[in-house]
């Protein structure tokens, strides 16, 4: 008489190797798919991470490449008069700087009193109303976050390029 087998992922027990080997088949076979399916995709999971990773480190290199001739540009601005009127909480406004890139040179004026608690005295007098507000030498305005080469234009300065 064969002794009874016992099956190791549910713990019944078979008569004989067959039975054990189609119950495994029939069974316990979408089990190890799925296992064999979440491996696969723990793998890809972190090479996708990795691709990312490597894309934001050679993509943020390139873009502080560029953001360094962005100083002679926003050097330009500033010598040309042009102004950029904004607040601290202002979205558009920090948009609006991050496209000049990281600079000391923005010709930046803060309009926001400290808690928001209103507008400062130059931004009142100015009757600046919006944020950001660019004024430029010939008293022009435009509101709205402006691209390099709207901001070129404008001013004559050139935006430099790798």
């Amino acid at each position: 008489m064969d002794e009874e087998i016992r099956c190791d992922i549910c713990d019944k027990n078979f008569g004989n190797a067959e039975a054990l080997e189609m119950h495994n088949s029939v069974k316990h076979s979408e089990i190890e798919k799925k296992e064999d399916r979440s491996k696969r995709r723990g793998v890809k999971g972190y090479g996708f991470m990795i691709l990312v990773f490597v894309l934001l480190v050679w993509g943020g290199s390139a873009l502080l490449k560029k953001q360094e001739n962005y100083d002679d540009f926003n050097l330009c601005l500033k010598e040309s008069g042009a102004k950029i009127y904004g607040t601290y909480w202002c979205s558009a406004c920090a948009q609006q700087k991050r496209v000049l890139g990281e600079s000391k040179n923005i010709p930046y004026v803060e309009c926001s009193l400290p808690n928001r608690a209103g507008q400062t005295a130059e931004c009142i007098a100015l009757d600046i109303q919006s944020y950001p507000t660019w004024e430029f030498n010939d008293s022009s305005r435009l509101v709205g976050i402006l691209s390099l080469e709207n901001l070129s234009a404008k001013t004559g300065c050139v935006v430099e390029s790798d």
